[in-house]
Order: structure tokens, then C-alpha cells, then sequence
């Protein structure tokens, strides 16, 4: 059994910090105990787990079929380049569970965003992640992955700073418009590379990287 406290928490929340996972009081505020009981709270958690993650099964098999092959896309994208990274540097660190970094994977100070695409050389970018490689610049990578279901096979390109690569002036195409009665702010793009520009770059065979 595990012991839970109820303790009066508003009046002392702008007073209390949480730094590297140490809890501080501030300006010796003391939180006031209201209860305390025991309760079952692992066995608890552990129940609600199982039903969240029953959840997000029954939620995921009710999406559209397109959404559903975008998200498993995306996901072997990822896998495809942690791959591919981790046979070239150490390490690697695959970050996409947190959407506000603006990337997918972490290599000392190097940045990588996966984008997979399927037969095609067009993907999407969010106003965030745009923001991050803006500050980012050559820093920043997006790893490019194109799929081919006819072939079987995963062709991968590395483009080192996209906004000075690809020659995006962030402040202007993020500026919010503002019009009549509503203010429209730009969030997410699409970037469709041409061919000639993935010609002059280089090709990386994944194939191997995909099983």
C-alpha cells in the first residue's frame, strides 16, 4: 500500500520551484496537510495504463486508413535514420516523442529532422520547426527519406541548414497576416524539392537500414 497526502496546494503554488527534480520552498511558505490514507496507488496506475494505452488502440484503429499509413510512414522514417546515424556517430538520441524541439533526433550538437515520403519529393514543416533551424542554422539537418512500396526500397538525402540551403527568409514567410476582422498566422508549409536539386546532391542507399 502506498501512503497518500492531501495537502491545501493554491495558496503556495507561486512559491514553490521544481529544479533538477528537487522540490524548493520559496520565502518559507510550508504547504498545510489537509488528509492522509493509504491507497493502492501503483496498482492503480498500472490499471490506468493498461486502459490508456486500450485506448489509444481502439482510437488508432477508428482513424482513416491515410492517417494511419501516414503515422507508420513517419514512424519507419525515423527508425530508418536513428539506423542509419547510429552506424556512423555515437550518441544518437531519438527525441521526436517531444514535438516542441523542432526535431526528431539529437547527435551531440547536431539536429535531424526525419521526413519520410512516399514515391514523392514533397513533405511537410511546421512554423516550429522552421523557428529551430532558423536558430539552429548548420546545426540543423533535415534527413530526408523517400519510400518506394513498388521497389522496396528507401533512398535518404542530408541537407544541412535548410533555411540558408533552400534560401527561406523565416521572418517574412511567418509573418502574421492581419486582415479585416481576423488575424491569419502561418504554421506549417510544404516543401516540395525539385529534381535537379536532388540530383546535384547525395543519394544514400537505406535499404539496409530498413529490417
Amino acid at each position: 500500500m502506498n501512503k497518500v497526502h492531501i495537502f491545501e496546494l493554491e495558496p503556495y503554488l507561486p512559491f514553490i520551484e521544481i529544479k533538477d527534480g528537487v522540490l524548493t520552498q520559496i520565502e518559507g511558505n510550508t504547504f498545510k496537510k489537509l488528509a492522509s490514507f493509504d491507497s493502492n496507488l501503483e496498482e492503480l496506475i498500472q490499471q490506468n495504463q493498461i486502459e490508456l494505452v486500450q485506448s489509444l488502440e481502439e482510437v488508432n484503429n477508428q482513424l482513416p486508413e491515410w492517417v494511419q499509413v501516414h503515422i507508420e510512414q513517419g514512424l519507419l522514417g525515423e527508425l530508418i535514420a536513428e539506423r542509419y546515424l547510429k552506424s556512423i556517430y555515437k550518441n544518437v538520441e531519438n527525441v521526436s516523442k517531444d514535438s516542441r524541439i523542432g526535431f526528431d533526433i539529437r547527435v551531440n550538437d547536431k539536429c535531424f529532422e526525419v521526413k519520410t515520403s512516399l514515391n514523392k519529393n514533397a513533405f511537410h514543416v511546421t512554423f516550429n520547426e522552421l523557428k529551430v533551424a532558423n536558430e539552429k542554422q548548420d546545426n540543423y539537418f533535415i534527413f530526408f527519406i523517400r519510400l518506394s512500396k513498388k521497389e522496396k526500397s528507401a533512398k535518404g538525402y542530408i541537407i544541412q541548414n535548410p533555411i540558408a540551403t533552400f534560401e527561406i527568409n523565416f521572418i517574412e514567410i511567418t509573418n502574421v497576416i492581419n486582415l479585416t476582422n481576423v488575424f491569419i498566422t502561418p504554421c506549417q508549409f510544404i516543401i516540395s524539392l525539385k529534381d535537379e536539386y536532388l540530383d546535384d546532391i547525395q543519394e544514400i542507399n537505406l535499404n539496409d537500414f530498413i529490417y
